[in-house]
């Protein structure tokens, strides 16, 4: 699981660490263990992937519940406001 700084400013440090160690892999390993690396690899990228959206969406939600909040509370202003004006104007007694 990513930290929550990922998932504010998601970035593929990860990814590029994870891909470069198993690159690094490659000359120690033989035939049938540069298979399971490529494999291993094509995983990585994957996850990274599906962590990179899962932020993404993550953030959208919460700015979408921020601009909710927002939006009913200049309602609720407004009404106030208008509330006001009327008193003050005499209107309402």
């Amino acid at each position: 699981q990513r930290t929550w700084l990922f998932r504010l400013f998601p970035n593929g440090i990860q990814r590029r660490r994870l891909l470069r160690e198993l690159n690094d892999l490659e000359r120690y390993l033989a035939d049938q263990g540069n298979a399971s690396r490529g494999a291993l690899a094509s995983m990585v990228v994957t996850k990274d992937d599906l962590d990179y959206q899962y932020a993404l969406q993550t953030r959208l939600r919460a700015l979408y519940a921020l601009h909710v909040a927002l939006t009913w509370s200049l309602a609720l202003m407004i009404g106030v406001h208008v509330v006001l004006v009327y008193r003050f104007q005499g209107v309402l007694q």
